[in-house]
């Protein structure tokens, strides 16, 4: 991997070293396969009122399926696309960027935000789990607490997951925004289903509320290898066990303990938003 002049001097002899071409844009890590165009465009792009932007840290249920604003495209703009899309209806656009990163429009309220959010321990499991069966590693001889170690830096693709939850949760009040919860959707995704059409402006009857639900079950969407399991750069199951509290399983004591004390530490100044972990 060639030297980027600007890399953090903390992210040096951190997992990134093992990344083929990552570059560093606003401060965060990204794969090589984002489009950096794009990136540096998008906080004057123009969005449409009718917008609706699905964002999350990676593995908090965001899928993508849907227009990415930054997709696995090297080789064109993707937000030209975008553009190009069908204007009789609103656009769903899904991504895993960080609050810096986003237009205008997006900071000055002009557009519905869904943010999706799940536990730091699961997604970060979830995270390290599926980065390690992908393409865009030189070597992944890295362990689990290695990953959690440099994450807690920023050194992993698409940086902290502290980082870019209180970026976006300290802005919550300046938005359009609505923000859920991986845990509560297991729990109810009948109520997450309602929340969302509502927050879009939709009405539905109980029986589309019910059908939606069903199909966005993880034992539903196991049934659709094709719609869901697909990802060109992972080798490993993209959609794994979707539950709360593998992390258990994983993480050592010492572990988990380092990760209460760096959220005790960091998440100040984002309000009354509690995490689930079982």
């Amino acid at each position: 991997m060639m030297a980027d002049p600007e890399w953090p001097e903390v992210y040096k002899g951190s997992i990134y070293e093992r990344l083929k071409d990552p570059f560093v844009f606003k401060g965060v890590i990204m794969p090589a396969f984002e489009n950096k165009e794009a990136l540096e465009e998008m906080e004057d792009w123009k969005m449409r009122p009718d917008d609706i932007l699905a964002i999350g840290w990676p593995r908090t249920v965001i899928h993508a399926d849907k227009s990415g604003i930054a997709p696995t495209d090297q080789g064109s703009n993707p937000l030209t696309h975008i553009d190009a899309m069908d204007k009789s209806k609103p656009r769903m656009l899904c991504g895993h960027l960080p609050y810096q990163y986003m237009p205008k429009d997006v900071k000055e309220g002009k557009v519905k935000v869904i943010l999706q959010l799940r536990n730091f321990k699961d997604a970060t499991l979830s995270h390290h789990l599926v980065w390690k069966g992908s393409e865009v590693w030189n070597s992944t001889d890295y362990t689990l607490g290695e990953w959690l170690s440099d994450q807690l830096k920023g050194g992993v693709p698409y940086g902290d997951w502290i980082d870019h939850t209180v970026g976006w949760l300290k802005h919550k009040e300046e938005l359009n925004i609505l923000i859920l919860q991986y845990e509560d959707m297991i729990e109810d995704m009948v109520g997450t289903v309602q929340k969302m059409a509502k927050f879009v402006g939709k009405e539905l009857c109980p029986e589309t509320v019910s059908k939606i639900a069903q199909e966005c079950t993880f034992k539903a969407m196991k049934k659709k290898p094709d719609t869901f399991e697909k990802l060109d750069i992972v080798s490993t199951p993209y959609l794994r066990k979707g539950i709360v509290g593998d992390w258990k399983n994983h993480f050592t004591v010492a572990q988990s303990e380092e990760i209460d004390d760096a959220l005790k530490e960091r998440m100040q100044g984002i309000g009354d938003i509690t995490f689930k972990y079982e």
